[in-house]
């Protein structure tokens, strides 16, 4: 079960919640909170581990000369949401997560990620996928952005914004074998969101960009030239463009860093664009820095030298914790900044401990809180690394919830229980929220995904999740579902072919429950008009079929144990019984239905027939089935007592069989009212009865 936030006065059509693509069967998210001790483990631990720099990625290393795996579509993944996209390159940062999903005015969504799709010597570019605002992705596995053939310089290490409110701007860099180029990809105007990019070039010798775009349509991005060794401080540069990325401004030192952690954002209410990243105190190690912003009021006016403002004074308080490589910067739609960090406490032989903090700093308040903490203990078993760059608590970003100012954040976490074969942490992705600003919500494992012991292609390490900034009545976040575990460029585990997911979950806040999931056969296919009823102490509450997708969704449930019942004709009809519910939280259910062996077609009304409404009297919202002897016009309207029509149901041309129509009545006065079903030379009424 998962602490998911939803408004109960909003008015579902039908469930709007996720897709799942060979999704684990009766999947209930559960917080588990794994309290390590010495006493309790039987594998050998350790409390800390010695600091090691490590090589920055470019993408111009060698790869592993290793057999690969192939996504297998047999085997069974527990990581909910659907695929998008595929990558033999799991690998997609080397520090901050940045922004890989973002939302468009219409609510349309831009997804992008870096892509190898052969194996050995993979090419690698920069993919994109698109999904309207109907809900439909324009690619079944993306397309690419980036212009670079396969035999040239590999593009990678992509984040993305979005431009004049619809058009989706990502860039990237890619490697010659004289220079490194960061590129630009604006969307076409006239065809957004098939692919027609325009190209531009931003900075030749910096790479790792990441992008914001501010309300005036200014596009900023932050470059870091690549340093030659692991123990090296590189420059991070600043550009902006006023054109659409056709020209830049030239170049500005911001600052010089020893890790890939500086990100940028822009307000949504006003003219500020803020940079963070972590300073080193030091330029000896990448484990020893502070948080440092720099605020541009204007997006224009920038004091690189003196404007630094330093919000942690590690060093300063003599203190033995420390800032990594990993955080995020956004502004609420109060104007106010918010930044987020993990941190992890450093002795003075230079050994860090294993339970890393994460933390948060509100602009508003001035105050540092803290959002979660993990392992609880410091005690890691030995052999289940977390690989180069990543800490327990890692790639961590957030979200703003427009009008409630709700904010939210997702990370990735790694259970030292939950060890692949090849000795790495599989990731797991963790949610939490606040509605203040101060304090946090318990975290919430959204994905679930422990595959403790696995074998290459057979793990589920969610890892390199991206959130989207903006979030109205969802979250919607992208990840990848690494096959196993460990960064692939930094020789970390065996090469797979691993899903780029999309996850969709209710944003919305309010008092009340729910229970939503799939319904599909035993081989994984959607089932499409399964009647799902939910029922507290044998008396239905509630009713819903399922479209093409298989979804169902029952939602503002009061807290209660309910019993789930699913029908459909050809198949055996499933019960699931104490189904427990719990204000603030999410029951994801998927329901198997085992078919009869007879074949649908054979089993066709041999009439037409209007059933009775079900619930009747009904509370808001009841369904009306009825039977197709042959495929017809079908027309379903309603009446009320006067003989008006109030609402047309149906008007389209029907296959034969059985059907369910939900009526939505939440907007209808309490009465009585008559439903007419119209096929063929068939006519029928029925009465029905609607009590608030």
């Amino acid at each position: 079960m998962e602490k998911i936030t939803y408004n109960c006065k909003f008015q579902h059509n039908g469930p709007n919640y996720k897709e799942f693509k060979m999704a684990r069967k009766i999947l209930s998210y559960i917080i588990i909170i794994a309290v390590l001790s010495t006493a309790s483990l039987e594998a050998e631990t350790i409390k800390s581990m010695p600091m090691q720099n490590h090589m920055i990625l470019t993408g111009a290393e060698t790869y592993p000369h290793a057999s690969g795996y192939p996504l297998n579509p047999g085997v069974i993944t527990q990581s909910p949401g659907i695929i998008i996209g595929t990558t033999w390159y799991d690998y997609q940062t080397n520090g901050s997560t940045g922004n890989r999903i973002a939302l468009t005015d219409s609510n349309t969504i831009y997804v992008s990620w870096m892509n190898a799709y052969t194996w050995p010597t993979p090419p690698r570019h920069v993919f994109h996928n698109y999904r309207d605002a109907n809900g439909n992705w324009n690619f079944d596995m993306g397309l690419k952005v980036d212009e670079r053939p396969d035999n040239s310089a590999s593009a990678g290490y992509t984040t993305l914004d979005i431009y004049q409110g619809y058009r989706g701007a990502i860039d990237y860099h890619y490697s010659t074998a004289t220079s490194y180029i960061t590129r630009l990809a604006v969307d076409n105007a006239d065809y957004p969101g098939w692919g027609y990019f325009q190209r531009y070039n931003v900075y030749v010798g910096a790479i790792w960009p990441y992008i914001a775009i501010d309300r005036n349509n200014r596009i900023h991005i932050v470059i870091t030239e690549p340093a030659d060794n692991a123990e090296d401080p590189h420059q991070v540069f600043y550009v902006r463009s006023a054109d659409g990325g056709e020209t830049w401004t030239t170049g500005v030192i911001v600052d010089t860093l020893m890790t890939i952690s500086t990100v940028i954002d822009a307000s949504p209410v006003s003219d500020k664009v803020i940079i963070a990243y972590t300073h080193p105190t030091d330029y000896e190690t990448q484990w020893h820095n502070d948080i440092m912003y720099i605020l541009s009021e204007d997006g224009i006016s920038w004091d690189f030298r003196y404007g630094k403002v330093n919000i942690t004074n590690y060093l300063q308080d003599n203190d033995s914790l420390w800032a990594y490589t990993d955080m995020d910067v956004i502004f609420d739609y109060n104007d106010n900044f918010h930044l987020i960090w993990n941190a992890q406490t450093i002795d003075s032989d230079g050994y860090i401990q294993w339970n890393t903090r994460l933390f948060h700093y509100n602009s508003a308040t001035e105050e540092i809180n803290l959002i979660h903490m993990w392992p609880l203990e410091d005690v890691w078993i030995v052999g289940c690394d977390c690989g180069a760059w990543n800490r327990p608590i890692c790639k961590m970003n957030m979200g703003v919830q427009e009008g409630t100012n709700i904010l939210f954040t997702t990370w990735t976490q790694f259970d030292t229980t939950d060890c692949s074969q090849g000795g790495y942490a599989n990731g797991e992705l963790y949610m939490s929220y606040t509605s203040d600003g101060i304090s946090w919500e318990e975290p919430v494992n959204l994905t679930n995904s422990h595959t403790d012991d696995c074998f290459p292609e057979e793990c589920d390490s969610d890892h390199w999740s991206s959130l989207a900034d903006v979030a109205h009545e969802n979250l919607h976040i992208m990840y990848i579902n690494d096959k196993d575990a460990g960064g692939i460029p930094q020789t970390e585990g065996a090469p797979t072919e691993s899903p780029v997911m999309y996850l969709e979950i209710p944003a919305l806040y309010e008092e009340g429950g729910a229970i939503v999931g799939i319904v599909t056969t035993n081989e994984n296919t959607p089932i499409e008009g399964a009647f799902v009823r939910v029922l507290l102490d044998g008396n239905q509450i509630e009713t819903d079929s399922t479209g093409t997708n298989g979804r169902y969704g029952f939602f503002c449930l009061s807290e209660d144990s309910y019993t789930l019942e699913v029908t459909k004709t050809g198949y055996i009809p499933a019960l699931v019984e104490n189904v427990e519910v719990t204000n603030y939280w999410t029951k994801i259910l998927d329901i198997d239905l085992v078919s009869t062996g007879v074949d649908e077609e054979t089993a066709l009304p041999e009439r037409f027939n209007l059933g009775q409404n079900y619930p009747n009297p009904f509370n808001e919202k009841t369904t009306i089935s009825f039977e197709l002897k042959i495929p017809s016009q079908v027309l379903l309207e309603v009446f009320d007592i006067t003989g008006a029509k109030i609402i047309t149901l149906v008007d389209e041309y029907m296959p034969a069989g059985s059907h369910l129509v939900t009526w939505e009545a939440c907007d209808f006065a309490s009465g009585v009212y008559y439903y007419r079903l119209k096929a063929s030379d068939y006519s029928d009424v029925k009465q029905a009865v609607l009590l608030k």
